[in-house]
């Protein structure tokens, strides 16, 4: 969602500098920066320090709600290009508040509170790129009536399942023919 790169507004956001407690606590996945309940699309479950051509990076992993039209329109028109094999992307665009710039260079974001995260078809950081989600996402789509598919959609009701402890003592617990039509699993 984010690089140290130079941006088309001139800016460069400084990864360590990014505070992204709200927008994982309460923060959205919105279309193309409008604001109101019509416009949220998902929401993040973890954002993760990575490289990016060897530039500090922030990855975003979350969830499109594609009951919504507008969330499926995204999903769609990301499969499209991908299809099409078009040299674009749909992006990403962080929102919230600049907290401190860089006293020497005003164009540096040294702080910076995030709030949101637009999904979008013009974002100003050239490598705030939506790929590996659609791919993810279409992929997913592709295994309908798999165990794939109902394994995805139990993980996408309940994301604690993504916590291997937890995994591990479902396992063990299926081992062990402990949860069943005869004893309701806890």
């Amino acid at each position: 969602i984010s690089t140290e790169v130079v941006d088309q507004q001139g800016d460069v956001i400084l990864q360590d500098g990014m505070d992204f407690s709200y927008f994982l606590q309460r923060g959205w996945f919105n279309y193309e920066h409008k604001q109101g309940a019509a416009n949220i699309v998902g929401c993040p479950s973890s954002v993760k320090s990575v490289t990016v051509g060897g530039k500090k990076a922030t990855r975003v992993e979350g969830y499109l709600m594609t009951d919504k039209p507008l969330a499926r329109e995204l999903l769609q028109t990301a499969k499209a290009i991908s299809k099409a094999e078009l040299p674009r992307e749909l992006g990403f665009s962080v929102e919230g508040q600049v907290l401190s710039r860089d006293k020497d260079n005003p164009h540096i974001i040294t702080r910076a509170k995030i709030l949101n995260v637009a999904i979008t078809s013009a974002p100003v950081n050239p490598d705030a790129r939506l790929e590996v989600l659609a791919r993810s996402l279409m992929n997913g789509e592709e295994m309908e009536n798999t165990p794939y598919k109902i394994a995805a959609a139990a993980l996408d009701c309940h994301p604690e399942l993504r916590n291997p402890e937890v995994m591990k003592a479902l396992h063990d617990m299926i081992g062990k023919g402990s949860v069943g039509y005869a004893e309701p699993a806890k």
